[in-house]
């Protein structure tokens, strides 16, 4: 019996089945591609971007340490609905490694350059001879204008020990729980750190510290009202009208916002409205921009060292 081969339609719409079923393919695998390319990036975005904010709440926690309270220890300028905010933050220019020394002062001394001192429990590291140290009072004001030299360390106790620094001998008095901590830098106590936006850069001292950043702003919640309580339900985009004492004696909270969006755009992908808002600014957004998946990050912080 003489076998029956396939039909010129048959090949036809067995080629037509096979092609729909590898466009399907093809479709699943560029749909999931893509999928996979967003989810890549938005994670490195995601990762990168709170890092940075948590970099950045950290210098704000610190504001105001060793800075006398005839200064304001931070300032901002609004970039009102056109541009990004400015961010200055004054504090004393130390490692943000909470393992830093810190040690508090036991007793007091007039006449020697010795300091009796505690090193606090939670610290794992010690002062060792050839570091530099700040003597700070209880407000947080450094009681000598100049960073002191570690010139030997004598073990008293357990937690007691007796530091010699190069403080001459009689020059100041020193108050039992005075504290002493370890500065990053031996040249100078207070550093000054500015934050801006450029282009989509978001600078610190004028160098990179964090890329594709759409916008920076900063918010401050005080006591508008004067009634001795912060107004949590207001927040604003001017510094409230304290002199520069009243900022160590009264609460300061700061919110930071970021509008970040990935390195580049998404095939397939567009934002879903024309606009984005972060704070008082509005973006609009081209259709290339559109194609660029964003996300907001937002930290509100008490600047530890304002309030003492």
């Amino acid at each position: 019996m003489k076998k029956k081969g396939l039909t010129i339609i048959e090949m036809m719409v067995s080629m037509l089945i096979f092609s729909i079923v590898m466009a399907m393919v093809i479709s699943i695998f560029i749909t999931q591609s893509r999928k996979s390319s967003e989810v890549s990036e938005k994670a490195t975005l995601f990762s990168e971007a709170q890092i940075a904010l948590n970099v950045l709440s950290q210098e704000v926690l610190h504001a105001g340490l060793c800075v006398p309270d005839s200064v304001i220890p931070f300032l901002y300028r609004d970039g009102d609905s056109i541009s990004p905010d400015t961010l200055l933050l004054l504090a004393a220019d130390f490692p943000l490694d909470p393992s830093s020394g810190k040690w508090t002062i036991a007793t007091q001394t007039t006449s020697s350059n010795v300091i009796p001192a505690y090193r606090w429990a939670d610290t794992t590291r010690n002062f060792k001879v050839g570091d530099y140290l700040i003597i700070v009072d209880n407000r947080g004001n450094p009681v000598w204008n100049n960073v002191l030299n570690v010139l030997s360390i004598t073990t008293v106790s357990d937690s007691l020990y007796y530091i010699t620094t190069n403080l001459p001998a009689g020059a100041m008095s020193v108050q039992k729980g005075y504290v002493l901590i370890e500065p990053g830098n031996s040249s100078r106590i207070v550093d000054t750190i500015i934050y801006m936006l450029d282009g989509t850069t978001l600078e610190r001292n004028g160098e990179i510290f964090l890329d594709n950043v759409e916008d920076f702003e900063v918010r401050v919640c005080a006591d508008w009202d004067n009634d001795g309580n912060l107004d949590f339900d207001v927040w604003r985009d001017s510094m409230p009208q304290y002199s520069p004492y009243e900022f160590y004696t009264k609460s300061v909270l700061l919110r930071i916002s970021l509008l970040v969006r990935t390195e580049e755009g998404l095939v397939g992908y567009e934002f879903p409205k024309d606009t984005v808002q972060l704070e008082n600014r509005i973006i609009t957004l081209s259709d290339v921009e559109k194609k660029f998946p964003r996300a907001k990050f937002s930290n509100v912080i008490y600047p530890r060292n304002l309030k003492r």
